[in-house]
């Protein structure tokens, strides 16, 4: 049977798969009379075409073991790192086969999306029903933890300190802990060692502002008279500045960037403070906005070609994730010649 030699073919050549000249070539049978016997095993889903400009063909049951290994790697993930929010998709796909293109990756993540079996949230993937839940005694550390960095103001305990502080606990769990804050955005990582309460980093992040669209620039001796901090902090924050653009390093000075009036950091807590006087309970981030972005422009009738653009996507099939949640209009099946005519 053709069909099945094809299959064969396909199930041989594993995740990389086969293009059509290569399947072409070994089943000696070309053009239009092997793109008609493929009709049929890629409309019943047999036959997965995973790039169409290339015209890349995978069998279903290679698909298929691929998307079970993904599956399998979250949900040992989440096992193992319950306190985290998700797997980073580069991380994710290291994982996996050596080789495996960028195209057939997001493919097997569009279909997973698409089954409402995985979410893709910025960067991160995660299994649909994973959520971080905190045990009691977690909550009681991350209150502890949070209200130490609040109380320390802008002389935070060194991550040393930290783990002095909390002896019965693994310093393992203590930076599951920390990296939740910092998901959440209440506290920011400003060197290896330095952690801060992300209200104070703000307060300061005004000060700064202000000190430099008044003076012009700031070195290092200002900035830690402006501060009142002594070396060991001011050094950390001035780089931590100049990492999250908000300015620009020049000689031994520090200049305002010129585009840059809030940092990410600033914006997420903006944003946290105005949630609360919400009635929203979802969880949601800067990214949230992105995506709301994208998802209000397909409704409102934007190409998804332009909208890749827009977005900066390398590849279709991540725009093409917004379509789950676009509350497209149903535009009834019609000819050019309609509105043709209806014009005269």
């Amino acid at each position: 049977d053709t069909v099945e030699l094809i299959l064969f073919h396909l199930r041989t050549s594993g995740f990389q798969g086969l293009t059509l000249a290569e399947l072409a070539v070994k089943m000696g049978i070309f053009g239009n009379r092997l793109k008609k016997i493929l009709n049929k095993p890629v409309s019943a889903g047999k036959i997965l075409v995973i790039d169409s400009e290339k015209q890349l063909m995978v069998e279903e049951t290679i698909f298929a073991e691929v998307i079970e290994k993904v599956l399998a790697i979250l949900e040992l993930f989440h096992r193992d790192n319950p306190l985290k929010a998700g797997l980073s998709k580069e991380e994710l796909r290291s994982k996996l086969y050596r080789g495996l293109s960028q195209k057939f990756f997001q493919s097997v993540l569009a279909n997973l999306i698409k089954k409402k079996e995985i979410v893709q949230d910025g960067a991160e993937i995660r299994l649909a029903g994973h959520q971080v839940a905190l045990q009691a005694d977690e909550k009681e550390i991350r209150r502890d933890l949070e209200n130490l960095f609040k109380e320390a103001g802008l002389k935070p305990p060194t991550i040393k300190q930290v783990f002095a502080h909390f002896p019965d606990v693994p310093q393992s769990l203590i930076r599951q802990v920390l990296n939740l804050l910092i998901q959440d955005g209440q506290v920011a990582k400003v060197s290896e060692d330095l952690y801060f309460f992300v209200p104070h980093l703000t307060l300061l992040e005004k000060k700064m502002t202000a000190f430099l669209q008044k003076e012009g620039d700031i070195d290092a001796p200002r900035f830690k008279e402006m501060s009142g901090l002594t070396r060991k902090f001011s050094i950390p924050l001035l780089e931590y500045f100049d990492r999250i653009k908000l300015t620009i390093r020049v000689g031994d000075k520090r200049i305002l960037r010129e585009s840059r009036k809030y940092s990410v950091r600033g914006l997420s807590w903006i944003m946290r403070e105005n949630l609360k006087k919400t009635s929203i309970t979802k969880e949601l981030n800067l990214h949230s906005l992105r995506h709301s972005y994208a998802t209000h422009l397909l409704e409102e009738g934007l190409n998804i070609v332009t909208l890749k653009e827009l977005l900066g996507h390398s590849e279709i099939t991540t725009t093409m994730i917004y379509l789950h949640v676009a509350q497209c209009k149903h535009i009834e099946p019609h000819s050019p010649l309609d509105i043709l005519y209806s014009r005269r």
